[in-house]
């Protein structure tokens, strides 16, 4: 037998796999591959020829270079993606986030809009107006920093998208960017609203004792089908939803600075089921004679009575 010395640099094989592949799954199925069609050549060789190619050194040099090369960029991109994921979430909503980077091309399919049905809330600080012009700007900044927190955290506990700030209102949407179902995200953006209650009431003991201002809200939750979708200009755009569902939970929360402080449109209702217990209190008019009943809870009263 004539042995042949060892032409290929496998390590510079796997080196170059790496630089051009780069899926994980394909990265192994090239190194399963080339480690077969070695074998098989050596084989072949050494069968037909008398010609004996080194085998178990090149392979395993292939095989460590390979391997540890894709364990480092898995480790890698774990990294990165970890990184991007907290600096988009200071600026996106969490479980965006989570579709953005976890599951790119589903998310992307829906960015040219898509008409779904979602629940959206509305919470916004009664009289902050007139709290604007008594306070102080840093004093301010910080205790409206506070409340927001807190209420960003229940929006999330309940697995919600915070879709903006809009002044001192907190617009929250479930539904959009993944759903457990319509009544589910329902019955989550309620339990949301009164965990919001909840926790102002906990802010609001501790800023009366630090001799701050407390604070009020009222809550409008609304139901239906609307437009989800990367929304704005080439210059800004905004993954937000659209729709009439969105503008009767606007006017539900307006009309909370009068007895009621949370208020559901009749969307919502039948999606509750027995969980909650709720009475009809009124009607708005969103387009013309088209008249939307809504609701108060009336089981569970919520912590935090309105201003």
């Amino acid at each position: 037998a004539v042995r042949i010395p060892r032409e290929f640099e496998m390590e510079g094989t796997a080196v170059l796999m790496r630089r051009t592949i780069r899926r994980p799954h394909l990265r192994l199925l090239g190194q399963a591959t080339g480690t077969a069609a070695w074998g098989a050549l050596a084989l072949a060789l050494y069968d037909h020829a008398s010609l004996l190619v080194p085998s178990v050194g090149p392979l395993l040099a292939f095989n460590l270079a390979g391997l540890s090369g894709l364990a480092f960029d898995i480790l890698l991109e774990r990294r990165e993606k970890a990184q991007l994921r907290g600096t988009l979430e200071r600026y996106v909503s969490r479980n965006v986030v989570e579709e953005l980077v976890d599951n790119p091309e589903q998310f992307h399919r829906a960015l040219g809009g898509e008409l779904r049905d979602v629940t959206i809330l509305f919470s916004d600080i009664r009289g902050f107006t007139q709290k604007s012009h008594d306070m102080n700007s840093k004093e301010l900044v910080a205790q409206l920093n506070e409340y927001f927190s807190a209420m960003v955290e229940c929006v999330f506990r309940f697995h919600g998208t915070l879709d903006k700030f809009i002044g001192d209102a907190v617009m929250a949407v479930w539904g959009n960017a993944g759903s457990a179902g319509p009544a589910a995200d329902a019955r989550n953006a309620v339990a949301c609203g009164r965990a919001m209650f909840e926790e102002l009431e906990k802010l609001n003991q501790r800023w009366s004792r630090e001799g701050r201002p407390q604070f009020r809200i009222g809550i409008g939750i609304n139901s239906g089908p609307v437009v989800v979708g990367n929304i704005g200009s080439p210059q800004r755009m905004e993954f937000t939803v659209i729709g009439d569902a969105v503008n009767v939970a606007w006017r539900l929360q307006e009309k909370t600075k009068g007895e009621h402080h949370l208020l559901l449109g009749e969307a919502v209702l039948p999606l509750l089921g027995a969980d909650f217990t709720t009475e009809i209190v009124g009607r708005i008019h969103p387009r013309g004679d088209e008249a939307v009943a809504y609701a108060r809870l009336v089981a569970g009263e919520l912590a935090c009575a309105p201003a």
